[in-house]
């Protein structure tokens, strides 16, 4: 027995309902990718460090910070110190070295806080700045002059261009996955790392650094911290011994077009790798190249324990190291993150109602057109 017209027409129109809201849905998931990612915009956060002394007796304490400075995709402003004692800073290159002395009362306690407003814009960041000697050279864990890697260089790219930085830069994002487990004290070595093919953020960062350096496109490893991705105004994130950010490394590279970052390990996720090349995305936080941030942490560790007893410190993701003159003192590190406004959000939620206009607009359309051939049949 034949069906009835109407029942089939019906069945096509439910069909054609179901094939046209999968068809929305994929462009709704374009459109907000695009406004979330791409779009330019900016993320703002304020982060607060406190680190609180206590001691069974009378004792003298030493504290030692490295605060973010601002830079070429980042503005770091307002730091403010409160601490009841000996207070001094030194301004380095990319960061700022705060050093503290104080006294601690016998059963008493003493806070140090420091906190700073921290601007991340996202966007493509390009810059001007000196080419220096190491910036082209071999240096620790970036072995640019190993036989394997000049090969692999020479085989990766054809020149010295920003085409060949993203080459160099994809091929590292490919060639490493993810270590599983527990890791403790690793060396990360770009030659390692090729060998072995496994490497965290600091190996992804190394390899693309060792590689572009051994093509003569001047590179650089960077230490720093990668933000939560929380919405804008989210209660405060506090985390006793760590910070709500993560440790994270990345790589700054130099061609024609002037100095620009990349994130390698980033990139290794299934999203476009264009995605963390050439800019930031509002998340990246930097302590500034890698080498020289470890110098100055070296030399705050010594100058803390200098006069006795190391009570504390940390490399990553905090940059801290604490002594005393007492074994009595011990110390707490706490921080508190605080995100603020958010543009990137505000980019979803107006292409949301945009597109929903859009696209009613469109249903409309489409409901008259259906419904003036239903009339003529």
């Amino acid at each position: 027995m034949n069906e009835k017209p109407m029942e089939r027409r019906g069945r096509v129109f439910r069909v054609a309902d179901v094939l046209r809201g999968l068809g929305y849905a994929i462009i709704a998931a374009l459109f907000l990718g695009v406004a979330y990612f791409w779009l330019p915009a900016s993320a703002h956060y304020h982060v607060t460090e406190r680190y609180l002394f206590t001691a069974s007796e009378e004792a003298q304490i030493f504290l030692g910070v490295l605060a973010p400075k601002s830079g070429p995709y980042q503005i770091v402003e307002a730091l403010r110190v409160a601490w009841d004692g000996v207070e001094e800073r030194r301004s380095e290159k990319y960061v700022d070295v705060i050093r503290l002395e104080g006294n601690v009362e016998d059963g008493g306690s003493l806070e140090a806080v420091i906190d700073y407003a921290v601007i991340l814009p996202q966007g493509r960041a390009v810059w001007d700045a000196p080419v220096e000697d190491f910036q082209l050279s071999p240096q620790t864990h970036i072995e640019s002059d190993h036989p394997k890697i000049l090969a692999l260089a020479a085989e990766s790219v054809d020149g010295s261009s920003r085409e060949d930085a993203y080459r160099i830069y994809k091929f590292a994002s490919r060639a490493l996955s993810w270590p599983q487990g527990t890791r403790i004290n690793v060396e990360p070595s770009a030659l390692v790392a090729l060998e072995t093919g496994v490497g965290g953020c600091a190996e992804f960062a190394n390899l693309t650094v060792a590689l572009c350096r051994a093509a003569e496109i001047p590179a650089q490893t960077v230490s720093g911290i990668m933000m939560p991705t929380l919405p804008p105004f989210w209660p405060a994130q506090t985390r006793t011994g760590l910070h709500p950010g993560g440790a994270h490394a990345w790589v700054e590279f130099h061609t024609s077009a002037g100095w620009e970052m990349a994130d390698p390990s980033w990139a290794s996720s299934p999203l476009p790798a264009r995605i963390w090349f050439g800019r930031n995305d509002g998340l990246h936080l930097s302590y500034g190249e890698a080498g020289l941030e470890e110098r100055i942490f070296e030399e705050t560790v010594a100058w803390a324990s200098g006069v006795g007893d190391t009570l504390g410190w940390m490399s990553a993701p905090l940059k801290f190291a604490a002594g005393s003159d007492s074994e009595s003192v011990t110390v707490t590190p706490v921080v508190t993150l605080k995100k603020g406004w958010d543009g990137r959000w505000f980019n979803v939620i107006v292409t949301m109602i945009l597109l929903a206009i859009l696209l009613r607009l469109l249903e409309n359309r489409l409901n008259q057109n259906g419904f003036s051939r239903a009339k003529a049949e």
